[in-house]
């Protein structure tokens, strides 16, 4: 079902037997594409297990323009949401078997502008979401903002808040800091490309 300007691939991201392929530009706004290793087949035997269209009803949304996988649980950019406001996406696979991923939570940092492109970059790891925001005019002009969530542990599990706004420590105009972001337990990384 897909055609040639879906861009496929545009982002792609594994954990353990699964593998998650954003595909930003279909025609309901950009899905996700979730495979999965055949158990007892070869290593090269992979199958999709489902594919997660845009949840909303914006066509130019970007949604699967960055993806992230960790165990049972998957974090989806959007970032041309609302003219470039973006959000960011949570779904979780259904705990009871089978291949059904279910939406839990949508994350923004509650005061995102037009232009800002959260969910450009996303990472996830554990009960933590990192989300870039590389336009973000916080510090500086178009200097970006990386966004840390966390899940909250003592609440129901689609219960997640907003923990950190990092910045650049020398912030300047238009470094793009978010464009990519790292999440490994308590170490972070994001790029700055423009710096």
């Amino acid at each position: 079902d897909l055609s040639m300007n879906a861009s496929f691939g545009y982002a792609v991201s594994v954990s353990g037997e699964h593998i998650a392929v954003g595909a930003p530009s279909t025609a309901e706004g950009g899905a996700v594409y979730l495979f999965e290793r055949n158990a007892g087949g070869s290593a090269d035997s992979w199958s999709l297990a489902a594919r997660i269209p845009f949840p909303g009803g914006e066509t130019t949304s970007q949604f699967g323009a960055a993806v992230s996988l960790w165990h049972d649980r998957l974090l989806v950019g959007a970032p041309m949401i609302g003219a470039g406001t973006g959000l960011a996406y949570i779904f979780e696979r259904n705990q009871s078997g089978g291949d059904a991923w279910g939406f839990v939570h949508v994350l923004t940092p509650g005061d995102s502008a037009p232009g800002d492109v959260f969910g450009w970059s996303v990472a996830l790891h554990n009960d933590t979401a990192f989300v870039g925001a590389p336009a973000d005019d916080d510090a500086a002009t178009g200097a970006g903002v990386a966004f840390v969530f966390e899940r909250n542990a003592h609440s129901p599990a689609d219960s997640w808040s907003l923990r950190a706004r990092l910045h650049a420590p020398d912030a300047v105009a238009n470094e793009a800091f978010g464009m990519s972001v790292a999440l490994w337990n308590d170490a972070a990384v994001v790029g700055a490309p423009n710096a």
